[in-house]
């Protein structure tokens, strides 16, 4: 082999690794699309370090969840309800959000909040779908080797081990959306990376999809969840690891179902009734087994209280309030 061809190679191997540890490994590299999936990680990232030790001592209950609980469980509102300040509840729950974004979010905020009392997690049937988590760019770039072993199949246990070993490869839908975006951006004056204001949490997201609250929606989205609905895998694992550090921490917990309209509750205790029954064994099981509280019972609403099928509105926010405050008052 020639010189020139040896350091061709030479230069490509570097190029290379500057790649896999300066963009695919790079949570901040992704943080440039807050909105993203993986963006989402470092978003909640800037919110915590952005507080003094002053502000995170002040913290006494973590959320945990999905977009449901990010939307539903506004600090400011159940603040009120318990007459604290909104800084003592720190909401992380995420858009499509699981056990190994909060075992995740746990590693980062634990050692820094000296007066926690407690932690709610919200609990959804889509944790546990297990032909959906090989694509999800989260799981991609969190999961430990154990975890994706976890995933049923050899070609997606091949994937998912290649994707830890290198993230150029594994990341590479995540990575090229985000460099999308920045050309996109760029070449429209600047690119900037919205500010998190104030406390508590990530936003809720307020605007109703087109078409949100249709039949033809609740359908799609029940089927998306329930179809390949499988507990004993890697988020039944994470999860449970969760309960058991939190259990040794001696932090009150408790876990929380909740609601969506009666429209998409109903399709799914009619078209997936065991999957929905087994769903919520487990979580009375794991309430059981750990001696935590398991919520499911709401205050009835109708479908002004929600933007879309499963995500309230502030007036459906407004409603939960109280009943989360109880909640968090009985821990």
């Amino acid at each position: 082999m020639g010189m020139k061809k040896i350091y061709g190679l030479i230069w490509f191997l570097i190029f290379c690794t500057l790649f896999e540890w300066g963009v695919a490994r790079n949570l901040s590299f992704y943080g440039l699309v807050p909105g993203s999936s993986v963006g989402q990680l470092q978003a909640v990232q800037r919110l915590i370090d952005g507080q003094t030790d002053e502000e995170l001592a002040e913290i006494r209950w973590l959320v945990l969840g999905d977009s449901q609980s990010r939307d539903g469980i506004r600090p400011r509102l159940v603040a009120k309800e318990l007459g604290c300040s909104p800084q003592s509840i720190l909401n992380l729950s995420i858009n499509a959000g699981k056990p190994t974004d909060f075992a995740y979010f746990l590693e980062e905020v634990l050692p820094r909040l000296p007066h926690l009392e407690g932690v709610l997690i919200s609990v959804n049937e889509h944790y546990f779908d297990r032909q959906s988590i090989r694509f999800d760019g989260k799981f991609r770039f969190l999961a430990s080797f154990q975890e994706r072993m976890m995933v049923p199949g050899p070609e997606r246990q091949a994937d998912l081990l290649l994707s830890k070993i290198f993230y150029t490869y594994g990341m590479e839908k995540q990575w090229w959306e985000t460099i999308k975006y920045i050309w996109s951006e760029l070449g429209t004056g600047g690119l900037s990376v919205p500010k998190q204001e104030g406390i508590g949490g990530l936003p809720p997201v307020t605007q109703e999809a087109a078409g949100g609250k249709s039949y033809d929606y609740a359908r799609r989205l029940a089927s998306s969840w329930m179809t390949d609905f499988r507990l004993g895998e890697p988020e039944t694992f994470v999860l449970e690891e969760i309960l058991d550090q939190l259990k040794e921490r001696e932090l009150a917990v408790a876990l929380i179902h909740l609601p969506k309209t009666p429209l998409l509750e109903g399709m799914i205790r009619r078209e997936y009734p065991q999957q929905e029954q087994d769903f919520i064994r487990y979580l009375n099981h794991l309430a059981k087994l750990y001696q935590f509280s398991f919520y499911r019972d709401w205050t009835l609403m109708g479908g002004d209280c929600f933007r879309d099928a499963n995500h309230v509105n502030y007036k459906g926010a407004r409603i939960l309030a109280p009943q989360i405050g109880r909640i968090l008052e009985s821990m």
